[in-house]
């Protein structure tokens, strides 16, 4: 018989480890960078307006690399709510008042707060970093306004400041820009102006008497945006010949002191003042609106000018029938 020989196999365990290793969610090659399409923002305001646009927009590009979990935010804020924008002699523009529309949006003011300055900024962008867009590209362009609606007493003047864009990673290693700096300036022009509700006014006359009113009461409308400087805003009625306010282009002349006006339902007082616009003898001051402090640094007034000619004394009981002709001026000025 044939014998078999038995063999035996002792198998050994064999043991497979596998090693997993996780990368950090950041690593030094983390970076975040930023750059602005321009560096300066001008502005041409316009007083008590609620809207006044800068001169161009602003694009900031935020480049990123970041690891996962994060946060990627963009900001722009000023470093003071209260004077973002100073004319460097107390009077300022507050961050409140300055407004940011990014990409199209509704613009929003700057009174938010963001990690570098309290209630005066705001957020661009948020975007969360996930596995896919790791890298990546924003753009944030920025237009801009000024209401200077809630500024009443704001004076004509030259304001300047500094708007700051910067972008940051809230996630682990906290990676972020330096500060990305707009010089903004904001110019606010004197303006003076005056409209009359009508530049024409006809009188009835009768020989000898007292009463002739006008046919129509005359509205000096004045409006005015001026320095802290000025002291005062006067407005005056005169004719430049105290002698012969009207004439009849034959040697028959109604002097301005029988020209009356009453100004805002006061007395009639007759034009025979020097008044500075004209520096002759037939004017009258009709109003003046003094400038203390901050007040009245932008404003208006309305005087309402009532007329009369009284031909009862002198030679004026005299004079021959005819048709009167006569520029009476109207105007403001401020002082100094």
């Amino acid at each position: 018989m044939e014998k078999l020989n038995s063999v035996s196999l002792r198998l050994g365990t064999i043991m497979l480890v596998l090693v997993l290793s996780a990368s950090p969610a950041w690593s030094t090659g983390s970076s975040i960078m930023m750059t602005l399409s321009g560096a300066t923002e001008q502005f041409s305001l316009n007083a008590n307006s609620s809207t006044n646009f800068g001169n161009t927009n602003i694009t900031a590009s935020t480049t990123w690399n970041l690891g996962p979990p994060n946060t990627l935010n963009v900001y722009a804020y000023f470093a003071s709510s209260t004077t973002a924008l100073t004319d460097a002699a107390g009077h300022n523009i507050p961050s409140s008042s300055f407004y940011v529309g990014d990409n199209g949006r509704v613009l929003s003011a700057l009174t938010g707060n963001t990690p570098y300055a309290s209630g005066s900024g705001i957020q661009l962008e948020s975007i969360d970093i996930t596995p896919f867009n790791k890298t990546g590209t924003i753009n944030d362009t920025m237009q801009f306004s000024i209401n200077t609606a809630a500024l009443s007493q704001l004076p004509a003047g030259t304001y300047t400041g500094t708007l700051y864009v910067q972008a940051s990673a809230a996630g682990p290693g906290k990676e972020q820009t330096t500060p990305q700096a707009i010089l903004v300036t904001a110019v606010l022009q004197e303006s003076l102006g005056l409209t009359l509700s009508s530049r024409s006014v006809t009188f009835a006359l009768a020989a000898g008497q007292a009463n002739n009113p006008g046919g129509t009461n005359i509205t000096a409308a004045t409006s005015w945006v001026v320095k802290p400087s000025r002291t005062a805003l006067n407005v005056y009625a005169y004719f430049s010949n105290g002698s012969a306010a009207l004439t009849d282009g034959a040697g028959h002349d109604i002097p301005s002191s029988a020209f009356y006006i009453a100004d805002n339902a006061g007395s009639p007082v007759a034009l025979t003042n020097s008044v500075p616009p004209s520096g002759g003898n037939g004017g009258l001051q009709l109003g003046s609106t003094t400038m203390l402090g901050n007040a009245n640094r932008t404003g208006s007034r309305t005087d309402v000018m009532v007329f009369n000619i009284d031909l009862s004394t002198g030679v004026l009981p005299q004079l021959p029938a005819g048709i009167y002709n006569g520029i009476l001026t109207i105007q403001a000025q401020v002082t100094p």
